[in-house]
């Protein structure tokens, strides 16, 4: 049900900052994080700092049995070098994290 709801994941960028890159709000980029490159939508909102991105997890898996999720959007964890690596021992659950990534206009 909620895959209708939302079928991949975007990339929220800010406002002003998209604009002063020349991305249009349902734009396709490219963000690099690490050794990986993704292409994603651009959800253009006010609603996130100038400094910093957003997406939402659980999107752009390569294992067929994941079809939901299956080359939609991207993975977050791909941008993530090292990240799966820091997980909480008493829970097993990954660890909060934050990442640089570059985000560009696709000519």
């Amino acid at each position: 049900m909620l895959s209708k709801e939302m079928p991949e994941n975007v990339l929220w960028l800010n406002t002003k900052v998209g604009q002063s890159m020349g991305i249009a709000d349902g734009e396709l980029v490219e963000i690099t994080g690490g050794k990986n490159t993704g292409r994603i939508k651009v959800k253009l909102t006010d609603l996130v700092h100038p400094e910093a991105v957003f997406m939402v997890h659980g999107f752009g898996h390569t294992l067929p049995v994941e079809s939901r999720a299956l080359g939609k959007g991207v993975s977050d964890n791909a941008l993530m070098p090292g990240g799966l690596d820091l997980w909480d021992p008493a829970g097993g659950g990954v660890a909060m994290q934050e990442h640089f990534v570059t985000v560009r206009k696709i000519k």
